[in-house]
């Protein structure tokens, strides 16, 4: 058996992942469109503004969330091939089945 070192940056990953509020927010921009905090919580209807704003800080400081700034707005959107999918190999190889598959 294979043992796989979790790295800080794949922790902070899964510790932002663990909050439901932040999983529906990356599901909503995962799509890769770019959103700001304020289409954000109008989309979710059950979040403020100002706390989307702190889910999308700390998805930001986990590295699953970029930012944009155009004039005073700033939009959001995943990096697919950042910590996100370190996230999903680490998945993958935790339920990997004996075999290989």
């Amino acid at each position: 058996m294979t043992v796989v070192r979790e790295d800080g940056l794949v922790g902070s990953a899964f510790e932002a992942l663990a909050d439901p509020t932040r999983r529906s927010i990356l599901i909503l921009i995962a799509d890769g469109e770019e959103c700001t905090a304020g289409e954000i919580a109008l989309r979710t209807t059950t979040v403020a503004r100002n706390t989307v704003s702190t889910h999308l800080r700390i998805l930001r400081t986990a590295g699953l969330v970029h930012e944009r700034r155009s004039g005073r707005h700033r939009f959001y959107f995943v990096d697919q091939n950042g910590p996100a999918r370190h996230v999903l190999t680490t998945l993958q190889t935790i339920f990997r089945t004996p075999d290989g598959r």
